[in-house]
C-alpha cells in the first residue's frame, strides 16, 4: 500500500502576538484487485519466426504476472523466450524464434496481495515452412507496399502479403541496415508485419529459390 505523509500548519498573527497549530496528514491509496484492461490475443507464426503475446493489467499494488502453458506452469528461459512487466502495467511474452513445440494455449495470471487472480488466454499456432503437396516457388509480394504516414512517437504496424514455398524467411532494414531496438517482427506464412514507431524500412524475404524486396517510406 502506498502511504503519503505530510504536515499541515496554520499560523495566526495580529498586533498582539501569534499562534500556530499543526497536524499530520496521512493519505493512503486504496487497494484494487488485478484487472486486465487489454487481453492477450491468439497468434500464429511460421516456424522460426518471432511471436509476441502482450496485454495490460491494472491493480494496486501492481500485480505480478505468472504464465501457464496448457494449464501447466510455464517459466520462460530468459533467452529465446522472455517475459516482461512494465511499470505502466503493459506485459508480455516474446519468442525470439518459434519452434513447433511452442504451439499451445498460454495463460497470463495476474496476482497480488489484494485478492483474486485475473486470467487472460491466447492460443499459439505454428506452421512448418514447407507446404507438403504444393509445388515449390520463389518468394513474391502479394501486392506492392504503399507509402504510410504517421505522427511522431505513435505506434505503427506495417503489413504486407508474401507468397512462396517454402514459406520465405524475412528481414527488415532501415536505410539498408538491419533494424534494431524496440521493434517487433512477425510472420504467419501469409503476411509479414513489423510494429515500429517511425523509420524508413525495406522488407526483404527469401527462400531457397529467389529473393524479393519491397519498399516503404515513413
Amino acid at each position: 500500500m502506498n502511504i503519503y505523509i505530510y504536515v499541515s500548519m496554520i499560523i495566526g498573527v495580529n498586533e498582539v502576538g501569534d499562534c500556530e497549530t499543526a497536524c499530520t496528514v496521512v493519505v493512503t491509496q486504496p487497494m484494487e484487485e488485478p484487472k486486465f484492461t487489454s487481453l492477450l490475443r491468439s497468434a500464429k507464426a511460421v516456424e522460426g519466426s518471432p511471436i509476441m503475446l502482450d496485454g495490460k493489467v491494472t491493480g494496486h499494488p501492481m500485480p505480478t504476472i505468472r504464465w501457464l502453458k496448457n494449464e501447466q506452469e510455464f517459466i520462460p528461459d530468459g533467452d529465446r523466450v522472455k517475459a516482461y512487466l512494465n511499470e505502466d502495467g503493459t506485459f508480455g511474452l516474446t519468442f525470439e524464434k518459434s519452434t513447433g513445440d511452442d504451439k499451445g494455449t498460454y495463460t497470463a495470471v495476474a496476482e497480488s496481495d489484494e485478492g483474486s487472480a485475473a486470467r487472460s488466454n491466447a492460443n499459439v499456432a505454428i506452421k512448418t515452412r514447407l507446404k507438403e503437396g504444393v509445388e515449390k516457388s520463389a518468394p513474391s509480394f502479394g501486392r506492392p507496399m504503399g507509402d504510410v504516414a504517421c505522427d511522431e512517437g505513435q505506434k505503427l504496424r506495417i503489413t504486407t502479403p508474401v507468397k512462396g514455398n517454402p514459406i520465405p524467411e524475412f528481414s527488415w532494414t532501415k536505410n539498408g541496415s538491419p533494424i534494431s531496438g524496440n521493434v517487433h517482427f512477425f510472420s504467419d506464412g501469409e503476411l509479414v508485419s513489423t510494429f515500429i514507431n517511425h523509420f524508413d524500412i525495406t522488407p526483404h524475404v527469401r527462400n531457397l529459390y529467389d529473393t524479393k524486396n519491397g519498399y516503404i517510406y515513413i
